[in-house]
C-alpha cells in the first residue's frame, strides 16, 4: 500500500533503494576506559574508536561497545572526578538558530551533502577524493569567514572535519577492504593496510590559510 501511494507497483517492479549511514565506522580514538587523548574528554558509542571492530561496523556489535565502554568511562570519571576542581572558562555565547533562517549556512550545509554523496559514496575513486578533499576545504575556508557562531555554524563544521577525514583517510587505503571499496584498487593488500588508519591534528587536514 505504501509503495502504490507512491506510485510503485512492486508486482511489476522492484522497489528502489539507496544506501544510508547512520553512524561511522572508526571515531575518536579511546582506551578501555573511553579516554581520549585530551584530559578529561571521554568518547563512547557510535563517536568512539574502541579498537574492538575490524573492517566492518556490525550493528550488534556496536550496541555491545556502547553499553561496555560506556559503563567502563563514567565508572572512571565516578572514581576521578573528585581529583578535578569545576572548570571555569567564559565561552562566547552561541545562539540556537533555525536553518531554514540563515541562508548561507543552509546553502553550505547541502554542498556538504553533495560532495559527500559524490565523492566519498559506496564506489570510491583516487582522483574523485582528490577532488572532493579540496572542494571541501574550500567550502570550510568559506564558513570560518562568516563567523556566526551559532549551534548550526558549529554544527557545520563538525561536519566538514568528519567529511574530511573520511575523505583523507580513504584516499590513504590504496585497497578495498570491508565497506571500504576503491575503483581504482579493488582487491585487499594485505603486506601494506592490514592495520587501522589513524588520523591526528598533525596531519593538517584542516585548511590553515583561511
Amino acid at each position: 500500500e505504501t509503495c502504490l501511494s507512491l506510485g510503485i507497483d512492486i508486482t511489476k517492479e522492484g522497489i528502489p533503494v539507496v544506501p544510508a549511514a547512520h553512524y561511522i565506522c572508526g571515531g575518536i580514538k579511546t582506551d578501555l576506559y573511553a579516554r581520549t587523548s585530551i584530559e578529561r574528554l571521554l568518547a563512547g558509542g557510535e563517536c568512539a574508536f574502541t579498537g574492538v571492530h575490524g573492517a566492518n561496523r556490525l550493528a550488534s556489535n556496536s550496541l555491545l561497545e556502547a553499553l561496555v565502554f560506556s559503563e567502563q568511562g563514567a565508572e572512571f570519571a565516578k572514581n576521578t572526578i573528585g581529583n578535578y576542581g569545576l572548570i571555569k572558562k567564559e565561552v562566547r555565547h552561541i545562539q540556537k538558530e533555525d536553518y531554514g533562517k540563515n541562508e548561507d549556512i543552509k546553502a553550505i550545509r547541502e554542498k556538504v551533502r553533495e560532495k559527500m554523496w559524490e565523492y566519498a559514496g559506496i564506489v570510491r575513486e583516487e582522483e574523485s577524493l582528490k577532488r572532493g578533499i579540496e572542494e571541501l576545504r574550500e567550502l570550510y575556508c568559506e564558513l570560518m569567514k562568516k563567523e556566526i557562531y551559532s549551534v548550526e555554524f558549529m554544527e557545520l563544521k563538525n561536519m566538514l572535519t568528519v567529511g574530511l577525514l573520511i575523505m583523507n583517510s580513504a584516499i590513504r587505503r590504496k585497497e578495498s577492504r570491508g565497506l571500504h571499496f576503491m575503483k581504482d584498487y579493488p582487491y585487499k593488500d594485505d603486506k601494506n593496510f592490514k592495520h587501522d588508519t589513524l588520523i591526528s591534528l598533525k596531519d593538517h587536514i584542516l585548511p590553515e590559510d583561511c
